[in-house]
């Protein structure tokens, strides 16, 4: 009986099509990541990074991390509040009526100051999740490397004080600084926290405010607001954050 002859196994010349197959796919899919992460939203971009730093308590603990974005060093745009990014529009809508109210008394008692309104860089107000928010900037409250009130400035406080004296909320005034040392103060801790006392002894003193409806705290520069890499940056970060709180053990603005 003869032996069966194998046959040879033909060689297949078209496996390289296989291989080419797959690195087409990768490539068609390289290029659709590229072109979708080339259409960045940068505002959207913002509120995910903001989202992120609130979740991970970064802006409490005071951490300065480089921007993502060149946007945020050529805007000097602040941080968004802690606690997560909301839009000052939603915050106020949803605030409220006698917050609201309350906001707006206080804007109109500033645009009647004595001698002229301050300007609207100088001092801000805003409805934020503890209430609301006056924001005053230091470069036109205090002198450089000063904790006494500008002569200036004193109308300012009292139009706001005119307003806060007879509400039963408390308060807190917190005093922020820049990253630089300068004058003979110490440290950047003694100057914001002396300047959050002068405020807080003006408003006792002058407008004989309850001293337990008011709490003063100093952060030094461990909050900015801004890149301190540019004078403008460091003259926001600069700054007295004054809080008219929403609730208090006997009141709550609803």
């Amino acid at each position: 009986m003869g032996k069966k002859h194998k046959h040879e196994e033909h060689v297949n010349h078209e496996r390289w099509l296989v291989s080419f197959a797959d690195f087409v796919t990768l490539l068609f899919a390289f290029f659709v990541v590229m072109y979708a992460t080339s259409q960045v939203d940068t505002k959207k971009m913002q509120q995910v990074v903001a989202s992120i730093r609130g979740a991970m308590n970064l802006d409490v603990a005071g951490l300065d991390s480089p921007p993502i974005f060149e946007y945020e060093i050529a805007t000097n745009s602040p941080r968004p509040p802690r606690g997560g990014f909301k839009a000052q529009a939603a915050l106020e809508s949803d605030a409220p009526a006698k917050l609201v109210k309350l906001k707006a008394d206080i804007e109109k008692k500033l645009d009647n100051v004595p001698g002229q309104r301050p300007p609207e860089e100088a001092v801000r107000l805003d409805v934020v999740e503890e209430g609301i928010r006056i924001r005053m900037v230091a470069t036109y409250f205090f002198d450089q490397g000063s904790a006494n009130l500008r002569p200036t400035a004193i109308p300012v406080i009292d139009a706001v004080a005119e307003v806060l004296s007879p509400l039963p909320n408390n308060m807190r005034i917190e005093g922020h600084s820049d990253s630089a040392r300068g004058g003979n103060w110490f440290s950047n801790w003694e100057i914001s926290s002396k300047r959050a006392l002068t405020v807080v002894r003006y408003l006792v003193q002058a407008h004989t405010v309850d001293p337990i409806r008011l709490a003063a705290t100093a952060f030094a520069n461990n909050r900015p607001i801004a890149q301190s890499e540019t004078e403008e940056g460091r003259a926001l970060n600069r700054r007295i954050d004054l809080f008219i709180l929403n609730e208090t053990p006997e009141t709550k603005l609803d």
